[in-house]
């Protein structure tokens, strides 16, 4: 039987790995050995993100030590912020202060009443002149011009406070995702300029195999087909039920190689990304794999794993 794995393959994956593809295939049936495609690939974590800050300043400190777990939103990294504390204790202090809008709509509404009784006065007893009534009409739009004032101060007092709490916010840096802290790119107490690594978070309980696949075996592999993932950590090997999220839709011309994703739950975060492992599947699945010809390879890989470690 011709070996599935070009030399340039075999160097990505450790010796393990060749053994037990090989024996894999000797496990299967004739028809199903050379059905089966097997592909060398390695386990990332679906989310791994790293956070970085967008303003410069100095590390506070870690809200989390390295192995610990976080949810999302939740801050991560805190730098020094004792300024925009106050900024925000400011401006909210002058946001909420009403005492020149309560004195300006008190004015309006005395102007107001000054205006009312000088028009009666004017309209019956003829007692005071039309300048007076004019001028008490002013005051009463000129009072009401102060009112609307404070009121766009008070609407610009608003604005300043939330723009200082965003501020603030720029320095508490949060964790989009669910999941645990790997790496501490700095030490409390040193300087970020902006966009520098600060901290790395992987989220464990959903993998993907990035295999890159013979062009020329690839077969009719498709988004959404159910493939066979076999990773090996140490004297553990399992075996993943995965589901093809990806395929490239090139061939890298100096390879012949084509991109392949299938991802996989890890529920109990026993498959660790950065593993190597090997993606077994089907290139040419029939409208409804059967769960026999799934049993018959999960069958014959863990024979293959039993004679490997023999």
């Amino acid at each position: 039987m011709r070996s599935f794995l070009s030399l340039r393959c075999c160097r990505l994956i450790p010796p393990f790995f060749l053994g037990l593809a090989a024996l894999v295939a000797g496990g299967l049936s004739t028809s199903s050995a050379a059905a089966t495609v097997q592909s060398p690939g390695i386990v990332e974590a679906i989310e791994d993100v790293v956070i970085r800050s967008t303003v410069p300043g100095t590390i506070d400190r870690y809200a989390f030590d390295e192995g610990g777990r976080v949810q999302p939103q939740e801050v991560v990294v805190i730098l020094e912020n004792r300024l925009q504390q106050l900024e925000v204790a400011r401006r909210k202090l002058i946001w909420e202060s009403l005492v020149e809008l309560e004195a300006a709509r008190a004015q309006l509404e005395l102007a107001q009443n000054d205006l009312e009784a000088t028009r009666k006065l004017f309209e019956t007893t003829q007692s005071v002149s039309r300048e007076e009534l004019d001028l008490k009409a002013l005051d009463a739009r000129l009072a009401q011009a102060e009112v609307d004032r404070f009121q766009v101060a008070e609407e610009r007092e608003k604005i300043e406070f939330e723009i200082a709490e965003e501020q603030l916010n720029l320095r508490l840096l949060k964790s989009p995702i669910k999941g645990i802290v790997t790496k501490h790119f700095m030490a409390a107490g040193e300087t970020t300029e902006g966009q520098e690594p600060l901290v790395r978070i992987v989220d464990l309980s959903r993998c993907v195999l990035v295999s890159n696949v013979d062009a020329t075996r690839i077969g009719r592999l498709h988004v959404g087909q159910r493939v066979e993932v076999v990773v090996q950590g140490g004297e553990d090997v399992r075996i993943q039920d995965a589901v093809v999220t990806f395929v490239s839709p090139v061939v890298d011309p100096s390879s012949g190689l084509q991109e392949v994703k299938a991802e996989f739950s890890n529920p109990e975060e026993r498959i660790r990304p950065g593993l190597t492992g090997l993606l077994v599947f089907d290139p040419d699945p029939a409208p409804a794999a059967t769960s026999a010809s799934e049993g018959a390879v999960e069958e014959a890989i863990l024979t293959g794993v039993a004679k490997v470690r023999e």
